[in-house]
């Protein structure tokens, strides 16, 4: 489920910008640690959220959509 909570912020990140790698760039990221980061590998901190949504033009009461899987977290609360 997380893959497609990330596979949401990877279209994004190309509707702003060609490739991965120059969002990178402009992100001030490695390219090998944002793949990381979209893999689900690594998380994201709060500052590199905070600034990837301002790069993005993601609104704030849609974060949990492009950084966080919500239906999974209280799916185990339940179990």
């Amino acid at each position: 489920m997380r893959e497609i909570v990330l596979k949401k912020l990877r279209i994004r990140i190309l509707e702003y910008y060609d490739t991965q790698r120059s969002f990178a760039e402009a992100l001030g990221m490695s390219q090998n640690l944002l793949s990381y980061r979209l893999q689900g590998r690594t998380q994201f901190r709060s500052d590199e959220i905070y600034k990837v949504c301002q790069m993005l033009d993601i609104p704030q009461e849609q974060i949990g959509e492009y950084f966080f899987n919500f239906a999974a977290q209280k799916k185990q609360e339940k179990d």
